[in-house]
């Protein structure tokens, strides 16, 4: 699942990637750390398990996301022997060592049963819906995400200014937060000129999201109305 877009790509697609890997005789390195969290009917498929893949493909996830520790930083990558041998090479060098009491505490949830994962999912999909809903009447054009925890969401029809003065605007003077799409981009202040999109998560209980909805309805207009 794509951050922040919240795709997931189809088995047709991940075969193309693949034909092309085969083609050009380069490798793949996958971020599959959103992997539990896809939402019905989207599926996901780990990219090492296309036919001839295995052999190319570098899986990089995290237990940040899934078991909602973020702070924790404890991250893995899969890979052939001798891929991870190189792996190690610039490794050594880029992080000084890792947060091995933290590694030894993901070791219970790793072990937790699949019933966890099922109850993540469902806990998320009401969250998910409830902020597009919530998004959506308040006037934003929102696409329905098929994984991740965010939603992206078009302001331009609520205000047609850039993704990052708009962010700013939202939070000072409506009291909810949002990320400027262009900030993922590879020119971030040039990207923001043309993006009118923001993102949103739904990592959040449903009091909170619900308590951000009533400070979109409360002071949203009033704000726009302010500008005009």
């Amino acid at each position: 699942p794509n951050n922040p877009t919240g795709k997931v790509f189809t088995r047709k697609e991940l075969l193309d990637i693949a034909a092309l890997a085969k083609q050009h005789s380069f490798y793949v390195m996958t971020d599959e750390v959103y992997e539990e969290l896809v939402y019905v009917p989207a599926r996901h498929m780990p990219f090492a398990t296309l036919p001839g893949m295995k052999e190319r493909t570098i899986l990089v996830s995290s237990t940040s996301k899934t078991f909602s520790l973020t702070g924790w930083k404890v991250g893995y990558a899969f890979a052939p022997a001798e891929l991870t041998r190189q792996i190690r090479i610039p490794h050594q060098y880029t992080v000084f060592c890792s947060a091995t009491p933290l590694q030894y505490g993901m070791i219970p949830a790793l072990e937790m049963s699949y019933e966890y994962y099922h109850l993540l999912r469902e806990e998320y999909s009401v969250r998910r819906l409830a902020l597009y809903k919530l998004l959506s009447e308040m006037g934003f054009e929102c696409s329905l995400p098929e994984g991740t925890y965010f939603i992206v969401a078009s302001h331009k029809k609520l205000l047609d200014v850039p993704d990052t003065e708009f962010a700013e605007w939202l939070t000072k003077e409506v009291g909810v937060a949002c990320i400027p799409l262009s900030a993922f981009y590879e020119n971030p202040t040039e990207a923001a000129q043309t993006s009118r999109h923001v993102r949103f998560g739904f990592c959040k209980n449903l009091e909170t999201i619900n308590a951000a909805g009533e400070k979109l309805k409360a002071n949203l207009k009033k704000a726009l109305a302010a500008r005009s």
